[in-house]
């Protein structure tokens, strides 16, 4: 059943799952896992309510389904509905699904309700991933120190991931110099970590800054992506140069 599904035939697979004499959670899942992967979001649905019990598993590759559709409310609602939440994935994959989807604050409130002593779910590296990105676009730099002092008394290091989220945090709340230590400190730099610092420049009027970012990414063979080219406009918007814009914007 779970290779039928996987392989899109989900219409034999959905059959040989009708012909089982016995059906656990797995079975059901392995179906509703394809029907999600092939894009079947309300076919799956229907399947995840006709199951007589349902495992955590079950409520997390639901909800992990609508997270990636963008429909923020389904998830939200299957979430709530979840009587066992005392899994770190599940509260995981709600903090993404608001990160991901323009739902910041959301995003916090759900990791403030996960440290709440009735509930008391310990955060990991995804979490704190999704959280630090909810500070960056709120520009919530107060909580986003907050987060990172955290993950400090966890144990939880800070890796290239995690501090290139810092340094868009850092950017957008005007820190730029700290952004450029957090930048300098990475192991590898890629698109990201570049073109969040260009876009802090930009932001900040650092027109030097951005355009030597820009030509360094550019001297490593790191191919901007359209994140960058918004950077460094911005950039050459706040410094009035008209002529400069005109061709960034020709060479995209």
């Amino acid at each position: 059943v779970a290779g039928l599904a996987k392989a899109g035939r989900l219409d034999s697979a959905i059959e040989l799952f009708d012909q089982m004499p016995e059906r656990n959670a797995a079975s059901w899942n392995a179906v509703i896992c394809g029907l999600i992967a092939h894009g079947h979001l309300t076919r799956a649905r229907e399947m995840f309510e006709q199951m007589p019990v349902r495992s955590n598993i079950s409520w997390i590759t639901m909800i992990s389904g609508y997270a990636k559709a963008g429909d923020v409310q389904a998830a939200a609602g299957l979430f709530e509905r979840m009587e066992n939440k005392n899994d770190l994935y599940a509260w995981n994959v709600m903090i993404t699904c608001y990160a991901q989807n323009g739902c910041a604050r959301e995003a916090i409130g759900v990791f403030n309700r996960m440290l709440k002593p009735h509930v008391c779910v310990l955060p990991n590296e995804k979490t704190f991933s999704s959280v630090i990105s909810a500070c960056s676009q709120l520009g919530n730099l107060r909580f986003g120190l907050w987060v990172q002092r955290f993950m400090g008394s966890l144990g939880i290091e800070l890796d290239d991931h995690f501090r290139t989220a810092l340094v868009d945090l850092y950017t957008k709340s005007g820190r730029i110099d700290s952004a450029f230590d957090l930048f300098k400190g990475l192991r590898t730099r890629d698109v990201v970590s570049y073109s969040a610092m260009i876009v802090g420049c930009g932001m900040n009027g650092k027109l030097n800054e951005a355009i030597g970012l820009f030509k360094e990414m550019s001297d490593a063979n790191i191919r901007p992506n359209a994140v960058s080219f918004v950077g460094l406009l911005s950039a050459y918007n706040h410094a009035g140069l008209v002529e400069e814009a005109r061709a960034c914007f020709a060479s995209m």
